[in-house]
């Protein structure tokens, strides 16, 4: 995985990061098949999965992306992996990361839906963001950002 300084467009540098995801399997290598990072938990994390079926987080929150201070093995270090499951038995071909807006409350077009006896609540906030995937083996799965737990 490659970062780049998106305030920094206009010069000719490189990624400011990058590491390798290591989806690593003892009988063949596998590829990568997909990624997702979050919008609300300030873009810090991210989910890829692979051809074995499998998920993995990363979160980024601690990296000091543009600390050239810092050395590539100082900065790889800070990066956590919470969790890397087994999810599907087959290649995942699409994941997307699941999270609850930050409007809690009803737009007026939400009301224009609703039938005319129903009053419009205020939203409960989620527990959690969640993982969305599809894959070869013929299931969609929901799991739980935080720790991987299966949901369904």
């Amino acid at each position: 995985m490659r970062f780049w300084d998106l305030d920094d467009l206009q010069s000719q540098k490189g990624p400011v990061f990058k590491f390798h995801a290591r989806h690593t399997n003892e009988v063949y290598p596998d590829q990568l098949t997909g990624l997702a990072i979050t919008k609300q938990l300030n873009n810090d994390r991210c989910v890829t999965s692979d051809t074995a079926g499998r998920i993995k987080m990363f979160n980024f929150s601690r990296v000091d992306f543009l600390n050239t201070a810092l050395s590539f093995e100082e900065k790889e270090a800070q990066v956590g992996v919470p969790w890397f499951i087994n999810a599907h038995r087959k290649l995942i071909t699409s994941i997307e990361v699941v999270e609850q807006s930050e409007d809690t409350f009803a737009d007026e077009e939400d009301l224009d839906l609703l039938p005319e006896d129903l009053r419009p609540e205020q939203r409960v906030p989620w527990p959690d963001s969640f993982v969305l995937t599809a894959s070869m083996d013929w299931d969609i799965l929901m799991h739980r950002l935080s720790n991987g737990v299966k949901i369904g």
